[in-house]
């Protein structure tokens, strides 16, 4: 076996044991286990926001600076940035009567009520550790953020352990119904609350390491794979090499869509069905992602060995077999387009993702993903029409009868969509596949600044107007389903909102003066 044999076959070596590695961890670890490492560290985080408010209860001149806040900017504004983005606050009374406030979220109803120390307690927001000290008439509340508490919940409000005392959410606050709890403590050794592991906890403390693992073990075998089919390929079978190329990224791909041996490994937001779910093969945005690279990778195999394929000589010297090839190959092309048309607008429809690129600095990650799935998505059709431009090069039929040929069925959906419902996309889509025809044909693959240029706005202007169009359509269902419930006058929702409303209009009183 040669040297580049061997590493190929190390290569196999090390993504199996990189899975096995993976596997291994994930019952290396108890969900016991992991609700006590997690509870660790946020009583580790919490004790260090007790010090830092101990710190100044325990110290005559902080004490001190705490009575100068109502006064002194700039101490109030020291005091401020220093702690408020470690989620602490304080509340400065002075004879009963608040003086300062170093946040407007939350007050206490009565803080005569509140015991001195530490204390934990639910407020109109959410939930707080408070330590109280009185010093003469002066009353000092210190408020540690624990968990919000929002009345509506979306993308941005949540209600979880602020990510100020810990930044994983696999943790929540328990209750009494609760089984598998721990208590959690004040440095003074106080009970305060009982956490539990959230419905998104991930598996064990050794997730981020397990999906590392599992990503570098597959992407090990598949580059095995693809080298050796590129030694196939290079022994003339690259029709061969690209089947098997083929028939091993769709068992990985069906296999796993249907025994959910990979996704389902850990909890990870990209493969949350509440995201993003379509069908049977894209049941998540993480599933979708990964079909689209391993359509990718067997495209860009394809592509690099497209001077390889060569067509049987009775499809070489048939002018009419020539014809329907091209045929074929411009039906198929638009088949994808159908397909792709699909994907996009039942990632559109069926998800909760942001795609407001206009306001692109708040897009998140997710968002993100979506645009590279488009990228690819996109370079994928370049790729299929290169491969199939390559292989028509072989035929004996010339540019202008390839030329008629494409106008013809063209023209043929022209009249099709004008007796249906009419729209441009079809046409720009063909301009595209047009100027990737005539950079190959005409320009013999010359890079051209002025066909890159037009190829990038054809995609651009695709992907721009199918966005509106398909947004348009979801606003009105969307629309559609909250008139339906309006008309459900035995919806206790709909009666409370349409009161709340009534009130709200009686009581303003610029709408009083007006009618």
């Amino acid at each position: 076996m040669s040297i580049g044999g061997k590493i190929r076959f190390l290569l196999l070596l090390l993504g199996i044991c990189c899975i096995i590695t993976a596997l291994s961890l994930n019952n290396s670890i108890t969900k016991k286990d992991l609700l006590l490492h997690e509870a660790a560290v946020l009583q580790q985080n919490l004790a260090a926001k007790e010090r830092i408010v101990q710190g100044y209860l325990n110290n005559p001149a902080k004490i001190n600076e705490l009575k100068q806040l109502y006064k002194d900017d700039k101490l109030a504004i020291n005091f401020i940035n220093t702690n408020r983005v470690n989620g602490i606050n304080v509340l400065v009374y002075k004879e009963g009567n608040l003086q300062f406030w170093s946040s407007i979220k939350s007050f206490p109803t009565n803080v005569n009520r509140l015991k001195e120390g530490t204390s934990f307690t639910q407020l109109l927001n959410g939930w707080y550790e408070l330590v109280k000290k009185t010093s003469d008439n002066y009353t000092f509340v210190f408020l540690i953020a624990v968990k919000t508490q929002f009345s509506i919940e979306n993308q941005y409000l949540k209600n979880q352990i602020v990510p100020e005392l810990f930044p994983r959410n696999s943790l929540d606050l328990a209750t009494f119904t609760d089984r598998e709890i721990t208590e959690i403590f004040s440095i003074h050794k106080e009970y305060l609350f009982p956490v539990k592991l959230s419905e998104e906890y991930s598996k064990n403390i050794y997730a981020s390491i397990q999906v590392w693992l599992w990503v570098i073990g597959l992407f090990s075998i598949c580059l095995f794979v693809n080298y050796y089919c590129s030694w196939l390929a290079k022994r003339g079978l690259v029709v061969s090499a690209t089947l098997v190329l083929s028939v091993f990224f769709i068992a990985f791909r069906l296999s796993d869509l249907q025994f959910f041996w990979f996704n389902h490994q850990f909890n990870l937001e990209i493969f949350s069905p509440s995201i993003y779910a379509q069908s049977d093969f894209f049941p998540s945005l993480g599933d979708l992602l990964l079909n689209v690279i391993a359509v990718t990778w067997i495209a860009l195999f394809a592509y690099t060995h497209r001077h390889q394929y060569i067509l049987p000589k009775w499809m070489v010297k048939g002018k009419a077999v020539g014809i329907l090839f091209h045929v074929l190959f411009l039906l198929i092309l638009s088949a994808a387009a159908f397909l792709i048309d699909d994907i996009f607008f039942g990632l559109i429809y069926n998800s909760k993702i942001n795609f407001d690129i206009t306001n692109i600095i708040n897009l998140d990650w997710i968002s993100w993903v979506c645009i590279l799935i488009l990228c690819i998505v996109w370079l994928n059709v370049y790729l299929a029409t290169n491969i199939f431009i390559e292989l028509s090069k072989q035929l004996k039929v010339t540019n202008k009868e390839r030329l008629i040929v494409f106008l013809t069925l063209l023209a043929g959906y022209f009249i099709y969509k004008l007796a249906i419902d009419f729209n441009v996309f079809f046409l720009v889509y063909g301009l595209l596949i047009f100027i990737i025809g005539w950079n190959n044909y005409i320009q013999f693959r010359k890079f051209s600044i002025g066909t890159f240029a037009i190829i990038f706005l054809c995609m651009a202007f695709l992907t721009a107007i199918k966005y509106i169009r398909f947004n348009d359509i979801k606003e009105r269902s969307n629309r559609a389903a909250i008139a339906e419930k309006l008309l459900n006058a035995d919806d206790p929702k709909v009666i409370n909102s349409i009161d709340s409303f009534e009130k709200g209009i009686s009581s303003g009183f610029i709408y009083c003066r007006i009618f």
